[in-house]
Order: C-alpha cells, then structure tokens, then sequence
C-alpha cells in the first residue's frame, strides 16, 4: 500500500510538472529579439507558409491565418482555456487593446485548445469578441503551431499589415517592452 502510494504521488508531481512546463512562458524574449529594425523583420519567419491553414471563428467558420491582420499590425495571443498564465495575462491584453486598437493595432486571440466546447466556454467568460477570437482546429498540432514552434503558451506574436510575422515571440501584454514595441511599429507607418 505504502508503494501504490508512492507511484501515485510521484506520477502526479511528474504530470504537474509536466502541465507546469507547458503552461509556462518557456519563450523568455531578450531585448535583441525585440528590436524591430529591418534586419530583425527580415530575419523572422514568413506567415505565409502556413497561408493554407484555416483557423475557426466560434460559428465554426474558417478564415486562413494569413488574412486575420486585418490590413493592420496585428498582435496574435496564442492562449488555452486550461492555461492559468494565458488566463492571467488576458486583462492585461484588455488594457493593451483598450490603448493601441484606437492607434491601429489589431488583436487576436488564437486558442489551442483540443476541446471546441472548452476554448468557446472559456472565451465567452472572458468577454473576448467573436470578431478577434480563434481556434486552431488541430490545436498544438496544427502547421501554425509546428511552423513558429508554439510548444508553450501564453505565446505571443506580431503580424504586420501584410500577413508577414515581423516577431515571433513577442513580449507578453504585462511587459512594458511591448508598448514600447508598438510604439516603434506605429512610428514606423
């Protein structure tokens, strides 16, 4: 018995750490990968890659990754419902929005949850707009997840006017280093 109970509790510290390390940031963001000058854009990945995919609005109508920008600079939020760090960085995101959606700045909120039913529960409590809120229908097995290799979340990006990934691993909406980043974008039109 004193056996059972031990597997049973290192199974369970391992399953939490293992939870633990996916819902981490695990995409700590240096202030060189930050800096939008033209060789940082030009070093990013193209979102057009994964132009193909389509990703679900919560009527469960598709539209490609690649046309969410909207003709804006767009920040991406790649975010889940179970995902305690997603869920406490979302009102900071609503202030961020509150601030620079008045400037030209887009915001997407694009979940990886395997469950439909989870991300549109989750997404109504949170208040997120229909307009600015997706789902990955293969979830962190989709080709957007494979391509910019989001194998943590919260996880953030920036999408030029275009469809182009300027950064792939933007600063997360607590940071001051993302008004600052917008800034320079926005100086930048």
């Amino acid at each position: 018995m004193n056996l059972r109970n031990t597997l049973k509790s290192f199974a369970y510290t391992i399953t939490m750490f293992i939870l633990l390390a996916a819902c981490s940031n695990g995409t700590e963001s240096t202030t060189e990968s930050n800096n939008v000058d033209s060789s940082t854009v030009e070093n990013k990945p193209s979102a057009t890659k994964a132009e193909n995919e389509e990703v679900l609005n919560a009527q469960n109508e598709a539209k490609p990754f690649t046309q969410l920008h909207d003709n804006k600079i767009t920040y991406i939020d790649f975010w889940a419902s179970w995902c305690g760090p997603c869920l406490a960085e979302m009102p900071n995101s609503e202030k961020l929005k509150e601030e620079y959606s008045k400037q030209g700045i887009n915001f997407i909120y694009l979940s990886v949850d395997e469950s439909p039913d989870d991300w549109k529960q989750a997404a109504q409590d949170l208040g997120l707009p229909d307009a600015e809120n997706y789902l990955l229908p293969k979830g962190p097995y989709s080709p957007i997840a494979q391509q910019f290799k989001i194998n943590a979340i919260p996880r953030y990006m920036i999408m030029d006017k275009t469809g182009n990934i300027i950064n792939d691993d933007a600063p997360r909406p607590s940071s001051p280093e993302i008004r600052q980043l917008f800034d320079k974008l926005l100086a930048a039109k």
